[in-house]
């Protein structure tokens, strides 16, 4: 397993190819002192600037994260990051 994560494979792709859970093979990797890669999208100024307008427009923080390809809770980050209010999930319009 380190010898895959080392040459590149991630934990998903080493828990297909040995039929194992990827908890499991993120188990054994820190074991070894080996932390999971995280491969964050980054998203740029324009970016974040859109997804304050699709916010305040109604979309939800989950529409806008599949839109920009990441999860919720980075979009909720940087809309917090500007300053926006949060709305509850039942004050969403789409």
């Amino acid at each position: 397993m380190v010898k895959r994560f080392r040459a590149g494979q991630t934990v998903k792709d080493i828990s297909a190819a040995l039929g194992v859970h990827r908890a499991t093979v993120a188990k054994h990797l820190e074991k070894r002192g080996i932390t999971e890669r995280r491969q964050a999208r980054r998203l740029s100024v324009e970016e974040v600037d859109q997804m304050v307008e699709l916010y305040q427009a109604g979309q939800s923080l989950a529409t806008i994260g599949k839109q920009f390809g990441v999860h919720h809770d980075a979009v909720r980050y940087r809309l917090r990051q500007k300053s926006v209010a949060m709305r509850k999930s039942a004050q969403s319009a789409i």
